[in-house]
C-alpha cells in the first residue's frame, strides 16, 4: 500500500529560490484566512492580522527574487528591510512554538507548489479552451482571477 501524503522538506523549500509574484502569495494567504491584503499590510496591531503578515513575509522571503525592501513596501506596505526580518524570524519561532502555525504553512507550501504544477499544466489547459474562471474552480489553489492574469502573461496567452 503506497503512502499518498505528501512529506513537506522545509530545509529544502529555504534552499529554493522561487520567482513567484508578490500578489500571487498574498492572493494565497489572504485567501486561506479570508482577509483584505490591505488589512495586514497596514502597520496595525492587531494579533490576527500581524501573525498573517509574518507568514506573508516569510513565504515572500522564500517564494521571491524580491529584496527584502521590496517585500516590505508592496502595496500599502511600508515596513523596513529590518521589519521583514524580523517578522521572517518571528514566524519562525512561532512554527517551533505552535503546531497550528506549522500545519498552516505546510499548507502554503501545499498551494505554492500547485502554483508550481499550474505553470506546467496551464498551456495545455487553456489550448483546451477553459477560462480562467473554470480553471480556478478546477485547480482551487487561486484566490481570485488575478493570479490567472499572471500565469495567461507568464505562458503570453490570450
Amino acid at each position: 500500500m503506497t503512502n499518498d501524503i505528501e512529506v513537506i522538506d522545509h530545509q529544502e523549500i529555504k534552499k529554493a529560490k522561487r520567482n513567484l509574484p508578490i500578489h500571487v502569495i498574498a492572493d494565497i494567504v489572504c485567501g486561506y484566512f479570508d482577509v483584505n491584503i490591505d488589512d495586514i499590510l497596514i502597520k496595525g496591531r492587531k494579533r490576527e492580522h500581524i501573525e498573517i503578515r509574518q507568514l506573508f513575509h516569510y513565504l515572500c522571503k522564500y517564494y521571491t527574487v524580491k529584496s527584502l525592501s521590496k517585500i516590505g513596501s508592496y502595496r500599502v506596505g511600508n515596513f523596513d528591510h529590518a521589519s521583514v526580518i524580523h517578522s521572517i524570524k518571528t514566524f519562525q519561532e512561532r512554527m517551533n512554538l505552535y503546531k497550528r502555525w506549522e500545519s498552516i504553512y505546510d499548507d502554503m507550501l501545499i498551494r505554492l507548489r500547485n502554483i508550481e504544477l499550474l505553470d506546467q499544466d496551464l498551456a495545455e489547459l487553456f489550448i483546451d479552451n477553459i477560462t480562467p474562471e473554470l480553471f480556478v474552480k478546477i485547480r482551487g489553489s487561486l484566490s481570485n482571477i488575478e493570479s490567472v492574469r499572471y500565469l495567461k502573461e507568464h505562458f503570453k496567452l490570450n
